[in-house]
């Protein structure tokens, strides 16, 4: 198990590396910033002193080998928009969205496990087929067809909640039951699935034929069994969805690293779109060792194959 937490490190750096590797190069194939940050119609010699004072001037290799230099040591250079630190533009948004994302994940966990684990219990009976149709349905519907019909329904029609904005839980609940939708869905299946799984198990026909009510055989001693598909599902739609709620996020007009990410590379800003892929991809990685880590608390026999 150490050797294998040992390791880890390394291939999060790789990870990391390649991500923004690939950013940085697609970024230079955009187009030019210089034109952008200029007014009217500048002239080459205009555009060149532009091109010199943000850095672009250098030979391609030459910038990426002072950006990842830089950026492992956490400084990414100043935003072509902001004028400021594009880390600090990034972190400055970071808790919004970290807040709708969580907020997502917990609902769609605290609504679809239940419904899968009842599923579970009664397959093939309506109860089952009721789930997995709102399962489909989920599934189907698009983020931003969702989020405009809620906005629809319960902002401009029946006014329970605003449109937009941030600040408030009022604001985090529309975006925040968009997102747990699609999330809820398939969280929904897996639950259904991997309970399935589990009540066919010896163990578990052994607790009912000792007389154990059907709750407490599912809840006692088929959930934890249950839970490892659950945790790394779960676990990758965290990493996901904090770099992933760009469309809701526009659509809800919160100020979140989505939006902001959406904006900069619009404006070409690129040390604010290579500051957020990097923080989003370290993001992502840690998640991902906290769900190994769960991993092995939930089932020891994952740790001795480590």
């Amino acid at each position: 198990m150490m050797a294998w937490l040992t390791h880890r490190p390394l291939h999060f750096l790789i990870v990391v590396w390649g991500v923004t590797t690939l950013v940085f190069v697609a970024l230079r194939m955009t187009g030019d910033p210089a034109v952008m940050l200029l007014p009217g119609d500048p002239t080459m010699a205009e555009i060149n002193l532009m091109r010199e004072k943000l850095g672009l001037n250098k030979p391609l290799i030459e910038q990426y080998v002072v950006f990842v230099g830089n950026a492992f040591r956490g400084d990414f250079g100043q935003s072509f928009r902001h004028g400021v630190p594009a880390s600090s533009v990034v972190l400055e948004r970071l808790p919004a969205t970290a807040l709708l994302a969580f907020s997502a994940l917990a609902l769609a966990a605290v609504v679809a496990i239940p419904m899968g684990i009842l599923a579970a219990v009664n397959r093939g009976r309506l109860a089952d087929l009721g789930v997995m149709l709102l399962a489909v349905i989920g599934q189907g519907v698009p983020f931003f067809w969702l989020g405009l019909m809620l906005i629809l329904v319960f902002g401009v029609e029946f006014r329970m909640f605003p449109t937009g904005g941030y600040g408030s839980i009022q604001h985090l609940v529309l975006p925040s039951v968009t997102l747990a939708a699609y999330i809820g869905a398939s969280t929904a299946r897996i639950a259904r699935s991997s309970m399935l799984e589990v009540l066919g198990q010896d163990y578990m026909r052994t607790a009912r034929a000792k007389g154990l009510a059907l709750y407490v055989v599912v809840l006692k001693h088929g959930l934890r069994n249950a839970a490892i598909p659950l945790v790394t599902y779960l676990g990758l739609q965290m990493g996901l969805l904090l770099g992933g709620t760009v469309v809701v996020e526009e659509i809800f007009a919160w100020p979140g690293v989505g939006r902001l990410l959406l904006q900069a590379i619009s404006f070409r800003d690129y040390p604010v779109v290579q500051a957020a892929t990097f923080i989003l991809a370290m993001i992502f990685v840690v998640v991902n060792l906290l769900v190994d880590i769960v991993y092995t608390v939930l089932d020891p026999r994952v740790r001795d194959r480590r």
